[in-house]
C-alpha cells in the first residue's frame, strides 16, 4: 500500500521531529498563559488546522477544568455551559472511553447536536477528537478541527494519536514543573508575611503589601483585607491590590456585614467561596458590582487572632470555579499570618 509517510519520507521526518520539539517546548513552560501559546505555536509546526479545542480535566472531580479554544488563529472565549454542553459532545465521550472519536462531516453528524452548532458557527466541517493521558491517568481532550470534510483518514489520525501522547506526557510534565514551582512560592508567601508581620512597617503599608504578595503569589486578579469598623456594623476596605481595576472596587470603601458575602464569612467565622456569580444567590449590589469589575470567583477568609474576629482576607479572579478545596486551605493559613499583623 502507498502511503504518505512512502512518498514523502523526508515531510515526514520532519513532522516527528517538529513533534518532538513541540512537546519538550510545553513542558518547560513556566504558566498556563505561556503553555497554551506555546501549543497552539508549537502544534502548528506539526499538523495543519483550523480549530483547535483542548479541555483539561479535575483529576479529582473528573469536571472540565481548564479549557483552550482557537479557530482560524484567533483565541476564542468559551462559551457558556448553556451554549457548549460537553457532556453531550465528542470531547466527553473521548474522556470517558479512551478512544478516538473522528466525525468526518459534521453536517452528516446525527451525534452530538448541540457540539455541532457550535463548531458550524466557526465554519468547522470536519474533526478529530483524541484523549490526552499519561500512563493510565486521563489528563484531558485534544480536538483538531478544518473547514473542509473528509480531513482526517487513517493514517493521519494514527499520527495525530502519537501527537496527543506526546502532548498528553508535556502537559503532565508541565503541570508537574507549575505545582513544584507553587509549593515554592506559598512556602516563600507565608515566610514574606511572618517577615511583614515582624518588621516595623507601618501599619497601612503592613496590609497593602500583604494584599499585594497574596494576589501575585495566588495568581489572583485582586485581594483586600478588610477590618470591622469599631461598630460592627461595617466591614472597611483598608488595602486593595487590584492592577486591573474598572474603578468600582475601590480602598476606603465601606462594605456592610449584614447581607454581604464578606460579612457572612465575618460572622461565620468560616470562608465564603462563589465559583460563579448567580443573581439568584448573590446579593444585588455586590453582583452589580462585580459585574462591572469583570471578576467571577471569589473567596473570602476570615481573619482571626486569639479567637477574636478581626476582619476578611478577599481574594477574587475574573474565571469562574477558580478556588478549590486546596487553595482556600492555604488562604485559611494566609489569613492566619495577616491577622498577627493586625
Amino acid at each position: 500500500m502507498v502511503t504518505a509517510a512512502s512518498m514523502f519520507p523526508r515531510v515526514e521526518e520532519d513532522r516527528y521531529l517538529a513533534l518532538l520539539h513541540a512537546a519538550n517546548a510545553i513542558a518547560t513552560c513556566s504558566d498556563c498563559s505561556t503553555a497554551s501559546a506555546m501549543l497552539i505555536k508549537q502544534l502548528h509546526e506539526v499538523t495543519s488546522f483550523d480549530c483547535l479545542h483542548l479541555v483539561a480535566f479535575d483529576k479529582e472531580t473528573n469536571t472540565p477544568a481548564w479549557s483552550l479554544l482557537e479557530v482560524n488563529g484567533e483565541r476564542i472565549d468559551i462559551p457558556s455551559a448553556d451554549d457548549l454542553a460537553l457532556e453531550d459532545s465528542p470531547i466527553q465521550r473521548v474522556h470517558e472511553s479512551g478512544q478516538p472519536v473522528v466525525t468526518l462531516d459534521w453536517s452528516r453528524e446525527t451525534r452530538f447536536q448541540k457540539y455541532g452548532l457550535f463548531l458550524a458557527k466557526f465554519g468547522i466541517v470536519s474533526t478529530c477528537t483524541l484523549p490526552l493521558t499519561r500512563g493510565p491517568r486521563r489528563l484531558g481532550v485534544l480536538s483538531l478541527g478544518r473547514f473542509y470534510p473528509n480531513a482526517y483518514d487513517e493514517e493521519e489520525v494514527s499520527f495525530l494519536g502519537l501527537v496527543a501522547g506526546q502532548i498528553g506526557l508535556a502537559i503532565d510534565a508541565a503541570v508537574n514543573f507549575y505545582v513544584s514551582q507553587e509549593v515554592q512560592e506559598r512556602l516563600k508567601l507565608i515566610l514574606d508575611l511572618t517577615n511583614q508581620v515582624v518588621s516595623n512597617l507601618e501599619f497601612h503599608d503592613l496590609l497593602r503589601a500583604a494584599s499585594a504578595s497574596v494576589r501575585q503569589v495566588m495568581r489572583c486578579d485582586a485581594a483586600a483585607v478588610m477590618l470591622a469598623d469599631a461598630a460592627g456594623a461595617y466591614l472597611r476596605v483598608h488595602a486593595l491590590d487590584f492592577p486591573e481595576s474598572r474603578g468600582i472596587f475601590t480602598e476606603g470603601s465601606l462594605v456592610p456585614i449584614e447581607g454581604s458575602l464578606p460579612g457572612d464569612s465575618f460572622k461565620s467565622g468560616k470562608p465564603i467561596v462563589v465559583n460563579r456569580l448567580d443573581p439568584a444567590e448573590i446579593p444585588p449590589e455586590m453582583f452589580s458590582k462585580a459585574t462591572a469589575e469583570g471578576l467571577n470567583s471569589f473567596c473570602d477568609v476570615p481573619l482571626i487572632s486569639k479567637n477574636r474576629l478581626l476582619g476578611v482576607l478577599a481574594v477574587a479572579r475574573r474565571v469562574e470555579n477558580a478556588f478549590d478545596n486546596e487553595e482556600v486551605g492555604f488562604l485559611i493559613q494566609v489569613a492566619n499570618q495577616v491577622a498577627i499583623g493586625v
